[in-house]
């Protein structure tokens, strides 16, 4: 039995195909395939931590004009040092 740990299922995008996904597309992404980790609400902006596909994504949305701002997958690194907490 030949068993594929690589297979990603049509519906799931890899970590290069989601980045050069523009902002819309990496959301509908996010809200249909992603698991929402952690959530920081911050005074003027939100920021959501999901797991999607072997990667993390941290969403950055302003409060004040009630949209994403920014969108960063990551593997690893410092950034996950801010949730080390989970």
């Amino acid at each position: 039995m030949n068993k594929n740990y690589n297979f990603i299922p049509p519906n799931l995008k890899s970590f290069y195909e989601f980045a050069k996904m523009n902002t819309n597309e990496k959301v509908a992404e996010l809200m249909n395939n992603g698991v929402l980790i952690d959530n920081d609400n911050e005074k003027d902006e939100a920021i959501n931590l999901y797991y999607i596909n072997g990667f993390f994504v941290e969403e950055t949305i302003s409060k004040r004009h009630g949209m994403v701002t920014d969108i960063i997958p990551f593997k690893q690194g410092y950034r996950l040092k801010d949730y080390s907490q989970i």
